[in-house]
């Protein structure tokens, strides 16, 4: 007689666990982005010593203000790839290496409102790539309040003459 009590107990916990597996699996609870970014290139292929601008279109799309930071990331260094301010040409600031990579954080910090925009554009120089065409895999983060939000990538190329 208590095996038939507990029976339907059981048979509503495992309704219930999967119930909250399906919802979960499905997404619905998963957390929006708050700050998304979208990279370009505008030419993924240049010549050694020759410029291309990388722009970052920056969006706050949560529903609270962010102090947003923009990283650079990828396994070059100054004596591969240059960047510098699309506005004044002056020169980011040198990669740092972090034992993994070299990151530059972009040296101005933005306060974002809810559904604010940003267009940030940045020189890329590639400097001599030796004998050789390179690839650089280069990463775009942006950082709200000190913490990751989205990273994505662009490939440039730089051809030796």
């Amino acid at each position: 007689m208590a095996f038939l009590l507990r029976k339907p107990f059981i048979f509503i916990i495992i309704s219930v666990v999967l119930v909250v597996l399906v919802i979960q699996l499905s997404g619905v609870f998963a957390p929006k982005p708050t700050v998304v970014i979208t990279p370009s290139l505008a030419s993924s292929s240049i010549s050694m010593n020759k410029n291309t601008t990388l722009t970052v279109i920056i969006e706050n799309k949560a529903s609270r203000p962010y102090s947003v930071e923009y990283h650079i990331v990828g396994r070059f260094n100054t004596s591969q790839l240059r960047f510098y301010d699309k506005i004044n040409s002056a020169p980011l600031p040198d990669p740092v290496w972090n034992g993994n990579n070299y990151t530059i954080t972009y040296p101005k910090v933005w306060d974002m409102d809810t559904g604010a925009r940003l267009n940030v554009s940045v020189l890329v120089k590639g400097l001599d790539p030796g004998i050789n065409d390179i690839t650089y895999p280069i990463f775009v983060e942006v950082w709200t309040d000190k913490i990751l939000v989205e990273r994505k990538s662009v490939q440039l190329t730089v051809k030796h003459p």
